[in-house]
């Protein structure tokens, strides 16, 4: 029996960015997952700064995904014969909502777009 992740470009001889995928799984829960955690509590807590959590989280999950489509390539260009899985674009689409949100909260808070120092 093959490994999972065989055929994948990251397994591709002197190209190999990683020798598996335990690398990235941590970027992803520790930067991505840390990010969104520390959001979702400083909304909470304080607004302002959750609103700016907000915004770095979803373009951490952004950068995540475009970093994935160009490493592995994009799911359903893989194999004609695969299920389209579309799940690189939902979560493009929910950092960039991420990222929408953030900044409508920051305008709320702040009553302007324009980056200030934050209040107490």
């Amino acid at each position: 029996m093959s490994p999972p992740c065989q055929d994948s470009f990251l397994q591709q001889g002197a190209l190999a960015l990683f020798p598996d995928f335990t690398i990235p799984a941590v970027m992803l829960g520790v930067v991505c997952g840390g990010a969104a955690l520390f959001a979702f509590f400083a909304v909470i807590a304080w607004p302002q700064l959750g609103a700016l959590a907000s915004v770095v989280a979803g373009l951490c999950m952004i950068a995540f995904e475009v970093v994935e489509i160009l490493v592995v390539g994009f799911t359903p260009m893989q194999t004609p014969d695969q299920w389209l899985a579309w799940l690189q674009v939902v979560y493009m689409a929910l950092g960039a909502l991420l990222v929408i949100l953030g900044a409508r909260l920051w305008k709320a808070e702040t009553s302007s777009y324009r980056l200030r120092t934050l209040s107490p």
